[in-house]
Parts: structure tokens; C-alpha cells; sequence
């Protein structure tokens, strides 16, 4: 979806109910508007959120004195920092591609290298989750804390909390707070998505990062086809995965544009995509957005800038 398109999608939500916020609209995407007489900035950080993750796709404008205020608003705000929640149905390949993409980074050395947000479940141990060397440097996976109820996730500091396939999960508040360097840039698989667009205001209001968002899309017959086809669980699980994933494909599907909107990059990795061309575009996008957080936003000294 072309980034003025999407732009135009995202803010006619808000705009309907709030009609000033059509001057940030038409400015943004390169319409005539006054900015003196349809645009209070202060009025509309609450669009900020959604706007902030489009700064590194759009280019020159007619007038970039709403494109600098909002930069110079990101700056005071986040100070670069960024997170990128990976969603989509289960099997579409999330973990997957993070782990590709982490190592492509990892790999070419890329000073925009990002770290797994701590991640705390009740689910049960997969494999090798978290105990060989590929696992924990690579595998979203591999920084999960594994609790055996729900009483236990609870004792830690966590927040952003959602319950899928029957089991818990939350996000480290430690993690999403720091101001440490291999902090500033964080990265997890966020299963709940229906709810998207309140996840990345609340994450943006809460700890001042800047909130990509990436879904990853399979047809629901590939995706059928992986879940049963994991040796890893059991019948129920599987049984279970496969009504909530058939359950959310038909909720992105009913949605349509307006609902894919709220995501910066949408890649279909369906059994006739390339795992490696999906790999390669979503590197070059986590690429890009940190380098672009990272020369444009950064306050402070950091040695991952």
C-alpha cells in the first residue's frame, strides 16, 4: 500500500470524529491546507503514535513546517527508541522471519542491530527454546520466560498482558522502560492484533517509543496445513490453533485496507512466496526505520547510532 494511501486510510478513523485533524491529513499527504488555520500541533499528539512509523517512507513535502514540528515532538518524546511488534494468525511465520532477520543483521555487523523484548509466558518449553546458542542469540523464542502459572507471570514487572490458544503472555516492563543502548531498539511477536492500534498508543504514551508494527499474512489452507504438521503439539493444541487462527485470518480479511493501516509493512508469506525475499524486505525495513530513529530522532550519544 503506498505510504500516502495509507496515511490517508489510518487518519479518516480519527478524522471522523475529529475533523480539525483533516489539516494534518492533507498535509501530510501533499493536499492544500492552511497549516495556520487546521493545524494545532498540541492538539494532535494524540495522532503521533500513528504517524510517527510513515516519517521514514515519506520524502520532501510542500511544506515541511508540520513535517519538522512533528519530528522535533518525536525527538522530546522518544529519543529514538523504537519497538517493532511482529503480528499475524499462528503459523504465517513470525518467528521465522525474525530469526532471519536478526541474523541477517546480526551477521553484517549492522550497528542498527535490535534486542528481543523480554517476553514472559505460561505457555509450555518448545524444543530447544532458549537453551542452545541459535535460540537465544536469534529466536524470539529464546527470551521468553517460562511460568508455569499464571499467579507466577504475575510476580514479574510485566505489562501489555493477552491470552491466546489458552495460555498468557506479557511483555517485561524493564525491557520496554530502558534507556540502556542495546535497549533502544526492541523487537517481539505480539499474537493479539485485533487490538493493534491501542497496543502501539499505549506503548507510545507508556515508554516513549516509536511503535512499528509488521503483520504477516498465509492463506488459511497453508497455514492449516503447517499448524497440524508440528510435531511439537499436541492434538488439543493444534485443534485449538487452528479455530483462533482461522478466527483471526477471516477478522483481517473482513477488515481490509482500513484494518491493514494500522501496519507499517504487510508481507503475505504464503507456500508461493520466497522465505528469503520476505526475510530480505523485512530486514531492509527494521533496517531502515532504526537507522532513520537513530539519525533523525537521537538526542544522546549511542554507540548502536
Amino acid at each position: 500500500m503506498d505510504i500516502k494511501d495509507r496515511l490517508k486510510l489510518g487518519l479518516n478513523v480519527v478524522i471522523k470524529k475529529k475533523p480539525y485533524i483533516a489539516g494534518v491529513c492533507s498535509s501530510l499527504t501533499c493536499k492544500d491546507c492552511s497549516v495556520e488555520d487546521t493545524f494545532d500541533l498540541e492538539q494532535n499528539k494524540e495522532i503521533l503514535p500513528f504517524v510517527s512509523t510513515c516519517f521514514p517512507a515519506i520524502g520532501s513535502l510542500p511544506d515541511n513546517r508540520i513535517k519538522n514540528a512533528f519530528i522535533d515532538l518525536l525527538k522530546q518524546k522518544t529519543d529514538g527508541k523504537t519497538i517493532f511488534l511482529i503480528c499475524g494468525a499462528s503459523s504465517t511465520g513470525k518467528d521465522t522471519l525474525a530469526s532471519l532477520v536478526k541474523e541477517n543483521l546480526y551477521y553484517r555487523d549492522e550497528k542498527t542491530e535490535f534486542s528481543y523484548c523480554k517476553k514472559y509466558t505460561t505457555r509450555d518449553r518448545r524444543a530447544n527454546e532458549g537453551f542452545d546458542e541459535y535460540s537465544k542469540k536469534l529466536e524470539p523464542s529464546g527470551n521468553y520466560i517460562y511460568c508455569k502459572t499464571l499467579e507466577e507471570m504475575k510476580s514479574y514487572k510485566i505489562d501489555l498482558e493477552y491470552t491466546l490458544y489458552g495460555c498468557h503472555y506479557g511483555l517485561s516492563k524493564e525491557d520496554l522502560s530502558s534507556s540502556e543502548p542495546s535497549k533502544h531498539h526492541l523487537a517481539c511477536i505480539y499474537g493479539k492484533l485485533e487490538n493493534i492500534a491501542n497496543v502501539k498508543q499505549e506503548i507510545f504514551e507508556k515508554y516513549n517509543r516509536i511503535p512499528f508494527s509488521i503483520l504477516i499474512k498465509a492463506p488459511i489452507e497453508a497455514l492449516n496445513h503447517r499448524i497440524n504438521g508440528r510435531h511439537t503439539m499436541s492434538k488439543s493444541e493444534k485443534s485449538d490453533r487452528v479455530k483462533e487462527m482461522e478466527r483471526q485470518s477471516r477478522f483481517i480479511e473482513s477488515k481490509g485496507q482500513e484494518f491493514e493501516a494500522n501496519f507499517d509493512l504487510v508481507i503475505n508469506n504464503g507456500n508461493n512466496e520466497r522465505l528469503s525475499k520476505n526475510a530480505h524486505l523485512m530486514t531492509k525495513f527494521i533496517h531502515g526505520s532504526t537507522q532513520w530513529a537513530n539519525q533523525s530522532l537521537q538526542q544522546t550519544a549511542n554507540p548502536f547510532s
